[in-house]
């Protein structure tokens, strides 16, 4: 996997993924992607996954009971740790920022194969980025609701520059935020 291959400009506007037996959108590498204005929920695994990839648009969204099931369709252990994830180790060149996740709710997320209920995670593989000036990711106008974390970081954020803008948590159980390093 590498944030060199996969499509580049594509758009997803106005559509629905619910049900599927793996994450409702993945996006894998490319760069410039925006997904936007859909409704993404009972899905088995994430919501939405971005893996290596470079300025990629999560915005106004509802995610909705993502994250289901241990397994995915085929009965492989489950890739996903929250109903939107951040992973991979790449990032193109000329990239301002991984990922903005903007204008999105997101409610009762599942289990998975996970042990915890995390909105929106972001995996220690981002460490391996290496750009600290390109590694960011920004998080503005987003609901969590009913989470055991809003946001986890498993990634650095002494590596991994993360700026979190008017955010909205309701009943979350452990933490709003948590990180493990940085």
């Amino acid at each position: 996997l590498s944030s060199a291959s996969g499509c580049s400009n594509f758009n997803v506007y106005n559509n629905s993924s619910s049900l599927t037996g793996d994450n409702g959108i993945f996006v894998c590498g490319g760069q410039d992607n925006i997904i936007a204005l859909n409704v993404i929920k009972n899905n088995w695994n994430a919501g939405c996954m971005a893996a290596d990839a470079s300025n990629t648009r999560f915005r106004d969204m509802d995610l909705s009971d993502n994250n289901r099931a241990a397994t995915n369709a085929v009965g492989q252990t489950g890739h996903a740790e929250g109903s939107i994830v951040i992973k991979g180790s790449s990032l193109r060149a000329d990239a301002d920022f991984i990922c903005e996740i903007l204008d999105t709710q997101i409610y009762n997320t599942g289990l998975g194969s996970n042990t915890d209920k995390v909105g929106v995670f972001l995996s220690s593989s981002l460490d391996a980025i290496n750009d600290r000036s390109s590694a960011l990711i920004n998080i503005d106008d987003v609901g969590f609701k009913s989470q055991d974390y809003g946001i986890k970081a498993e990634c650095d954020l002494d590596e991994i520059r993360l700026t979190l803008g008017d955010l909205r948590f309701i009943d979350t159980v452990e933490k709003n935020v948590t990180a493990t390093n940085g």
